[in-house]
């Protein structure tokens, strides 16, 4: 039985919108990207309901019964609450987002996918903050199952380690959902923020070259959704997202933003929109100049070619 939907991908891809419309399934819960929870926490920042975290009963009661099991009180020590290192770049906890902690993130995070990468045991006693992490997550998922009644619950934390991470400790139960969009339009969103060029190519071309490959080598049971066409037919793909988690499809998904959500960090203009109407967002077509178009195709073009775009 699925009972935890991850949902992976590079950046401005449309996650938080994904997790949304898997989320207003009459058995599932949205999450969104939730490695971030403790810094959410400790910054008290608004849930998807519009309730500040600790302030919101659904977030009381998850957190309160997940204290329990850890033994601590994660409303006045949020850190306690291990779900992994996140590299949090737009909502700054600027008393816990240290050099130090950087330098944490970048050794373990690199030690984890040399692992994954080449099938080394000898790094697993170092590990063993991630495989906590990792444990924690589901804690923290089934809480909220049992508060929220819910089968099933998304997260949409992006990152693919910690989707291999998940599904090789319960495969019967998690499922990865590959949320994949044209480079062109990332490349572009990220430079419209006054991203440098190389920097804004780089996010969506290292996370789909390391992704790609370790999806295949840990034979990860995996549905590639592309942006574009989950906005141009909404329908079509929830329904074959739906076949993927065994699951019926409800005409309820098309219309995501009447149910309430409990996600604690994503896209905001998604997560509080109060209308479920979306339109596809390929203003790079108009914008990306020539020149850029062709640093991309140049660094690039291969590998979008590769997800199926032209």
């Amino acid at each position: 039985m699925v009972k935890y939907v991850y949902i992976c991908s590079a950046a401005h891809s449309g996650s938080t919108l994904l997790d949304l419309m898997i989320g207003s399934h009459s058995k599932a819960e949205s999450l969104g990207e939730i490695s971030h929870l403790p810094k959410n926490i400790s910054l008290n920042s608004l849930c998807g309901c519009g309730k500040p975290v600790q302030s919101c009963s659904v977030w009381q009661d998850v957190l309160t019964m997940v204290s329990n099991n850890l033994g601590t009180d994660i409303l006045k020590n949020p850190y306690a609450l291990n779900l992994g290192y996140i590299n949090p770049n737009v909502v700054v906890d600027k008393i816990h987002k240290t050099k130090i902690y950087q330098l944490r993130r970048e050794i373990f995070h690199g030690l984890w996918y040399i692992e994954l990468k080449s099938g080394i045991k000898c790094f697993r006693p170092f590990l063993r903050p991630i495989n906590q992490a990792i444990e924690n997550n589901f804690l923290l998922y089934d809480a909220v199952r049992t508060v929220c009644n819910s089968e099933i619950i998304v997260d949409s934390s992006k990152t693919y380690l910690k989707a291999i991470g998940l599904y090789r400790r319960r495969p019967e139960e998690v499922r990865v959902i590959l949320l994949v969009r044209d480079g062109r339009g990332v490349f572009y969103s990220h430079l419209k923020r006054n991203v440098p060029k190389r920097k804004s190519l780089d996010a969506w071309k290292n996370f789909h070259e390391r992704a790609l490959p370790l999806f295949d080598e840990c034979n990860i049971d995996i549905l590639t959704v592309k942006y574009e066409e989950l906005v141009k037919e909404t329908g079509r793909e929830l329904g074959r997202i739906c076949d993927f988690l065994n699951i019926g499809f409800e005409e309820e998904m098309l219309n995501y933003a009447a149910k309430p959500n409990h996600t604690t960090n994503g896209n905001d203009k998604v997560r509080f929109r109060k209308s479920s109407e979306i339109k596809l967002d390929a203003s790079w077509c108009e914008h990306l100049s020539d020149e850029d178009q062709r640093y991309f195709e140049s660094r690039a073009g291969q590998l979008n070619r590769k997800l199926g775009y032209t």
